[in-house]
């Protein structure tokens, strides 16, 4: 598996660990610093993970909601909602 799998493997395991609580963009650039292609990796492979923002200080909190059929990202036509 190479690095880019692995970082989507471990970015996808946290989110699933972290349940309702989510994970923050700063928790997230631990397993990748362009944690933002990660996420977008996750979800062309069917993934469902939203973004909110919260508060003003840059930090947003990503959710993992199960699977969709590939490529059929819930957010708008499959782009990232959040940086």
């Amino acid at each position: 598996m190479g690095r880019l799998e692995t970082q989507n493997r471990r970015i996808i395991a946290f989110l699933k660990e972290r349940g309702n609580q989510g994970a923050t963009n700063v928790e997230l650039s631990r397993f990748a610093l362009k944690y933002t292609s990660r996420i977008s990796d996750l979800r062309q492979e069917g993934y469902d993970i939203r973004c909110q923002m919260e508060g003003s200080n840059g930090v947003y909190r990503y959710h993992y909601f199960g699977r969709v059929r590939k490529g059929q990202s819930r957010l708008f036509g499959g782009r990232d909602a959040c940086p």
